[in-house]
């Protein structure tokens, strides 16, 4: 220790000027010895071997980043681990939880652990976290091959208790979705807005509310007939750049390429609408229904998997009042099928719309809840 006692301070100020040299050594000194204070963020490349074989974005290893809490470098302690599913358009790395993390440690509202953020991006900017023969195995890939490498590869506590998953938006449904068939793998879910339908009839009208989408989609397959699965890929993207205004078409194609794919289509998935002798656009209800299945209708599958939902030691939600219409009353839907199932869960209902505090949502209050709820190692 500096003893300070030989310093005073006196009118030339030469005194004073070495105390504050002193002290800006014993400040510099003190932060280097100590722990550190921030989390640790990682873009890194994993196998995945459920993604190889799709026939769009094929890949044989993904980008998901990793964010290691503060005292993960200089400890051998295992950590839990929050599984963060994306929303439609983000790419890996581009949202990285890290600095909502670091804000929520340093308030002391946060427990350490280690939070990897899925993306789910591909060339239609979202794959809805499915299982497809034609977007890839992404629900395979979520609970299988990103568990399996970070419980292999980092100090993870390899079991239930300590695992969590959440997402936002399109990551919402998509987690939505995971929970219902993988309780054995999670404790908790969290779904901030998620992309879920209050009833399949509006949730289908949002992606085709006048014939200007199916004569899009028609026309596409049409130009797609006759071309091979390798140039598939290419050459759907090149049409779709020649058209002005796309995003709403890239939701849709993303949408049914996850759940109503069919690789001996044109398209490579089928259509929820067919035109009747009189040229009018009808419901092909077979197919609407592996259509309303995805995010739209979640009344039979939640009391399908109720059980399952049940086993969780939470399921949170959260949303602002001023997001979209959709968004809002999928919300409101989906919590009362859970309360009409006797699901217990929390809902968290704030001032705010599809994303202007997520930021602050998760700094105090979404991260703060998941760490307390996930099993630790003393």
């Amino acid at each position: 220790m500096i003893d300070m006692s030989n310093f005073s301070i006196g009118k030339s100020g030469k005194n004073l000027k070495a105390i504050l040299i002193v002290s800006v050594f014993i400040i510099l000194t003190m932060r280097t010895n100590s722990q550190s204070t921030t989390f640790n963020f990682k873009l890194i490349d994993i196998p995945s071997p459920s993604l190889k074989d799709a026939l769009i974005d094929p890949h044989n290893t993904y980008k998901v980043g990793i964010s290691l809490p503060p005292s993960y470098e200089k400890s051998n302690k295992k950590y839990p681990v929050v599984y963060n599913l994306s929303g439609y358009t983000v790419y890996p790395g581009q949202y990285p939880a890290t600095e909502a993390l670091n804000d929520s440690y340093k308030k002391g509202l946060l427990k350490e652990m280690i939070v990897v953020d899925i993306s789910g991006y591909n060339v239609f900017l979202g794959t809805m976290y499915t299982n497809s023969k034609v977007t890839g195995k992404w629900e395979d890939f979520v609970t299988k091959d990103v568990i399996q490498f970070i419980d292999k590869n980092f100090r993870s506590i390899p079991k239930r208790e300590a695992r969590g998953i959440m997402g936002h938006s399109m990551g919402a449904a998509g987690a939505a979705n995971i929970s219902m068939k993988h309780s054995d793998k999670y404790t908790l879910v969290y779904l901030m807005s998620p992309a879920i339908g209050s009833n399949a009839e509006t949730y289908m009208s949002q992606m085709f509310s006048n014939n200007s989408t199916l004569n899009q989609l028609e026309f596409l397959s049409d130009k797609l007939l006759n071309v091979k699965d390798k140039n598939f890929q290419s050459e759907i993207m090149r049409i779709l750049d020649t058209f002005k205004n796309k995003h709403t078409l890239l939701w849709t194609l993303a949408y049914g390429m996850a759940f109503s794919p069919n690789l001996t289509k044109p398209l490579k998935m089928k259509l929820p609408y067919i035109r009747n002798k009189k040229g009018k656009y009808v419901v092909n209800q077979e197919v609407y229904d592996e259509w309303i299945n995805g995010f739209a209708e979640f009344d039979l599958k939640i009391k399908q998997n109720k059980e399952a939902l049940k086993a969780y030691k939470l399921i949170a939600i959260n949303c602002g009042n001023k997001d979209s219409r959709s968004i809002v009353n999928g919300t409101k839907r989906f919590t009362e099928l859970l309360f009409s199932n006797n699901i217990p869960y929390s809902m968290d209902w704030y001032d705010g719309d599809h994303s202007n505090r997520v930021g602050e949502k998760l700094v105090n209050t979404v991260f703060p809840i998941i760490s307390v709820n996930l099993e630790t190692q003393e």
